[in-house]
């Protein structure tokens, strides 16, 4: 049994008062990097402020429906609908109906 690590690189937040956004993703084939920029009091990118950031994984959450698109393409269970309430069916340990499958945070419904 081998134990697997995740390096955090970092949370971008689009909130304009210090607001960064990811605005490209780049890769050969496979995710490598994304290329983030501040972004100004309407949320657009600030030109001449992008960054290249190496990664393997994005992960968006945004607005006030929950991020729980993986969720259901994984078929987990879903409570309320789509638009109204949307939850991902969890038990207190993060198990979905699907076995391996753990949502936490926005991904199994909107918290805050």
């Amino acid at each position: 049994m081998s134990a697997a690590a995740v390096n955090l690189v970092g949370v971008l937040s689009a909130s304009a008062t210090t607001g960064h956004v990811a605005v490209r993703a780049e890769g050969e084939g496979r995710l490598e990097r994304i290329v983030v920029a501040d972004v100004d009091a309407d949320w657009y990118p600030r030109s001449g402020t992008e960054k290249v950031v190496d990664v393997d994984a994005v992960v968006l959450a945004f607005g006030s429906l929950p991020e729980d698109r993986l969720a259901r393409l994984a078929r987990c269970e879903h409570s309320g609908s789509a638009y109204l309430n949307p939850t991902t069916v969890r038990d207190h340990w993060m198990r979905t109906s699907v076995p391996g499958a753990l949502v936490a945070g926005d991904a199994r419904g909107v918290l805050g």
